[in-house]
């Protein structure tokens, strides 16, 4: 199969052309980043028996959510529902945006990682919203509001949410993929670059 040259020049650029990556792979050691890789491929197939799996993101993750319901408690009572796991999700986002800008291409490829495993999280935590089974955390005492309960009952969606749960997950399967892929391809180039 021939690529087209703008795009083959893209998905395998010659070592001595000027592209971004390539000038940013020069001197780099690939293996190095490998556990990088390695970790994201073994997430993606934990992942594919498992939906649920726990993963050492959580703890940052539940620190993001919950910081995201402070940030907002000023805000409507939706909004601050929302916040949680919009922040959690953003926050890989934001990775994504400092590694670029210090190009750091190897780590975007990490961070898509990151955000599936925040959108698994959030789906598990989406298909909850009527049965209301998950244990709870709130900042500050009281009594702990199911986000999930509160953001579809409130849009008239509850009973909706196993699509918006299995949504989620081919959101964050498609994450995973290309946090595996982009990484791979990043490590190649590297390789090549510095053979």
């Amino acid at each position: 199969m021939s690529w087209p040259e703008p795009l083959r020049s893209w998905i395998n650029p010659a070592p001595d052309s000027g592209s971004e990556l390539v000038c940013w792979a020069r001197g780099r050691t690939w293996w190095l980043r490998l556990p990088l890789l390695l970790a994201s491929a073994w997430l993606l197939l934990a992942w594919c028996g498992d939906v649920a799996r726990a993963t050492w993101f959580d703890g940052i993750d539940l620190g993001i959510h919950e910081a995201g319901h402070l940030l907002t408690s000023a805000f409507p009572a939706l909004v601050c529902a929302a916040a949680g796991s919009l922040a959690q999700c953003l926050a890989p986002l934001a990775a994504v945006a400092v590694f670029l800008r210090q190009r750091d291409f190897a780590a975007i490829g990490f961070c898509l990682t990151w955000l599936a495993a925040n959108l698994f999280s959030v789906a598990v935590y989406a298909a909850d919203a009527t049965e209301m089974a998950l244990p709870l955390v709130t900042v500050g005492g009281g009594e702990a509001t199911h986000d999930w309960n509160f953001i579809l009952d409130s849009l008239g969606l509850l009973g909706h949410e196993d699509l918006i749960a299995g949504l989620l997950r081919l959101l964050a399967f498609v994450s995973a993929i290309a946090g595996v892929l982009w990484t791979a391809w990043v490590l190649r180039v590297m390789a090549r670059v510095n053979a």
